[in-house]
């Protein structure tokens, strides 16, 4: 008999005619918590599903950068799914570069001496970090509603795709209009190959306006990156 307790013990002789019910005594570490008990974590983290896309290695994002190198692959940019790790790496190095070059040149250019300026590296800190983390949000939640990609993938990808832009940066040091526009307006093109060829099966099955509103704002974040170097870190 249970009577709301473990407590109680039921008992019952037939021979005798006797039954009842006896008290145990009761247990005192009832309710308590064991002080050698380790103490209850939870299984999982907000954070845990974001794990995932920054476990990687060197040799991989190595092997991912070579692949920005040559856009015209016919293999899939990525074999299972995306990273974060080489998504803000890539383009924080561009900015570092894109810094360090850009003061380069506008010493070599300066005639009358050098004056530090900063405002041309923050506001190319900004734009980058926002063409990286911004145009792949709008792709994916206005445009790609429905298509099987998910967006850190196109994020991932989009963050590599700077890495175009490193020899741009370097080449640019020379004090010349020309190679500079060219140099940027090539990186550009071969970024925007790059994702192109990544995600030319889903846009394909897209409506006529969405197709090209995507291959617009898919080339804005490099055609931006272009002007704000060429206009004011240079």
């Amino acid at each position: 008999m249970d009577h709301g307790s473990k407590n109680f013990f039921e008992f019952s002789d037939p021979v005798e005619g006797m039954q009842g019910v006896i008290q145990l005594e009761p247990d005192r570490n009832q309710g308590r918590v064991d002080a050698n008990s380790p103490p209850s974590t939870s299984a999982n983290t907000t954070l845990d599903p974001y794990k995932s896309y920054c476990e990687v290695d060197t040799a991989l994002v190595l092997q991912r950068i070579k692949k920005t190198l040559w856009p015209f692959d016919r293999r899939k940019f990525f074999e299972n799914k995306g990273d974060l790790y080489g998504a803000f790496w890539v383009p924080t190095t561009l900015i570092f570069i894109l810094s360090v070059a850009g003061t380069l040149a506008t010493r070599i250019s300066s005639d009358e001496g050098y004056a530090f300026d900063p405002t041309g590296i923050i506001i190319t800190a900004g734009s980058v970090y926002f063409f990286v983390f911004a145009i792949p949000a709008v792709i994916y939640f206005v445009l790609f509603t429905g298509i099987d990609i998910t967006y850190y993938d196109l994020l991932s990808l989009y963050g590599y795709s700077y890495f175009a832009f490193w020899p741009a940066a370097i080449i640019s040091v020379v004090n010349f209009s020309l190679i500079r526009w060219l140099a940027f307006s090539i990186a550009s093109i071969w970024s925007g190959l790059l994702i192109g060829k990544n995600y030319y099966n889903e846009v394909q099955f897209l409506v006529e306006w969405k197709k090209y509103v995507t291959i617009v704002i898919s080339f804005s974040g490099y055609v931006g990156l272009t002007l704000i170097a060429n206009f004011y870190l240079y």
